[in-house]
């Protein structure tokens, strides 16, 4: 299947309030049933032997689900997105258990996390900015760098599509979902 360069999904453009935390919301579901907080915490966990101190940077946070899974054991959780909307939505889902603010990644001091870690980010980029945006989480990162994101193929789309039709009435779920598989 060939990547869909040129869409825009429906969280790309003016966002409504109530559609948006209905999405983070189905985006958080899914990451905790399907598994993919599991992968970001599995990839994560190994760094934080010994009793090491892990900062860890999330970004593009959407929800905060995920730092909020990552938040334990003395880690400390900066978790980042550039739309206003969603950095205020993942303030009030974080209710101050890690730090959440709106930054870009480019903007970050260089070693400044010991983690940066994306989830369901990089499919966003067309390859150019992809190139560009895992550099940035390379110099940002002064341990490892994380990647969680989805696979094109028939399966995943078909999947997406079915899934949304079943598990909500969300526009933005049902529209972007099965796009982002598309775009991956």
């Amino acid at each position: 299947m060939r990547r869909l360069d040129d869409a825009h999904e429906l969280l790309d453009g003016p966002l409504d309030d109530r559609l948006l935390e209905g999405n983070l919301h189905d985006l958080a579901r899914v990451d905790r049933q399907l598994g993919g907080a599991d992968l970001s915490e599995r990839a994560i966990a190994p760094l934080a032997m010994n009793n090491f101190v892990l900062s860890i940077l999330d970004v593009g946070t959407g929800g905060a689900d995920i730092p909020l899974r990552l938040a334990r054991d003395g880690r400390e959780i900066t978790a980042t997105d550039v739309r206003p909307e969603i950095v205020a939505a993942a303030a009030r889902s974080a209710r101050g258990r890690v730090t959440v603010r709106d930054g870009e990644l480019s903007k970050e001091a260089d070693s400044s996390f010991d983690v940066v870690h994306a989830s369901l980010v990089i499919h966003h980029r067309d390859p150019v900015a992809a190139v560009t945006f895992l550099a940035d989480m390379s110099r940002v990162a002064r341990r490892a760098v994380v990647i969680n994101d989805l696979d094109r193929g028939w399966r995943w789309l078909v999947s997406a599509w079915l899934l949304t039709r079943i598990a909500t009435r969300n526009e933005y779920t049902r529209n972007d979902a099965p796009l982002s598989v598309r775009r991956a």
